[in-house]
């Protein structure tokens, strides 16, 4: 779970972050919401990738991006 690092099931809609209870996943929505729909048009490449945040120079958005 991304909240409380218990064994969890990935968020139906994007597949990307895992979730061991409701509870966990209304918690994160607030945040989670904001990255959803980007997560589900990329998919994590293999089961070892991470998710992070990339701060391009010059730009005022961050990207998100999967790191090996």
């Amino acid at each position: 779970c991304i909240l409380c690092n218990k064994p969890g099931r990935p968020c139906a809609s994007c597949k990307s972050i895992p979730y061991c209870s409701v509870e966990c996943q209304q918690t994160d929505w607030p945040l989670h919401e904001l990255f959803c729909k980007k997560l589900s048009f990329s998919p994590r490449p293999d089961s070892d990738s991470k998710l992070g945040l990339y701060f391009p120079v010059g730009s005022k958005v961050p990207e998100l991006i999967w790191v090996d």
